[in-house]
């Protein structure tokens, strides 16, 4: 069976060790008036002056936003909302970061020139970060299939398949289960992964 390509950025499931469902912390971090857009799912990385940025390829991550809070400069009143809108002029922007080092997500694989596969458990990757819809406020990022490696400061660890029956681990754009890696507050450097 054929799995939808539709990338969700990271989707928190689980702590390392305890079963799916568990519940999910947060942390509360600023964001810039004026920021760039940010997306449920975006993995979001700590800036020189302290708020939080949508991460790039290759940068240690501090966690995955998971909507935010501000004052809506168009209402002047407060909003709780799953994406923080591109440019917005506000001063009390909080995002909620799901930063635990711990913390299990799935995500799906680009499948780009190559496909993730059983034999790439335990490997290391970096994501691509497509851009977020405006229509859902959920993240365009995925795994980049094409980075699998053992190397350390690779983004994410492929942990194992996400166990759904609507997700092929046989076919492109699977879905799988991952560990941020290379993390902010694991000091910036990941493990190096098996293959």
């Amino acid at each position: 069976m054929a799995n939808i390509d539709q990338a969700f950025g990271l989707r928190p499931i689980a702590k390392v060790g305890s079963a799916p469902g568990g519940t999910t912390g947060t942390t509360k971090y600023s964001i810039a008036s004026g920021a760039s857009g940010i997306f449920t799912g975006d993995p979001v990385k700590q800036a020189n002056d302290g708020t939080v940025v949508v991460a790039t390829a290759g940068d240690a991550i501090r966690g995955v936003f998971m909507g935010c809070f501000y004052t809506d400069p168009s209402t002047d009143k407060p909003r709780f909302n799953n994406t923080f809108p591109n440019g917005t002029v506000t001063s009390d922007a909080i995002a909620f970061v799901a930063d635990d080092p711990h913390q299990l997500f799935i995500c799906q694989q680009d499948s780009d020139a190559t496909n993730l596969v059983a034999a790439n458990l335990n490997e290391n990757c970096n994501l691509v970060f497509g851009s977020g819809s405006t229509t859902t406020g959920i993240s365009g990022v995925e795994i980049d299939s094409s980075s699998k490696n053992t190397t350390a400061a690779l983004q994410v660890k492929l942990i194992d398949f996400y166990d759904t029956p609507s997700n092929d681990a046989t076919a492109n754009n699977s879905v799988f289960v991952v560990k941020i890696n290379n993390h902010e507050l694991n000091g910036g450097t990941g493990t190096v992964g098996s293959s």
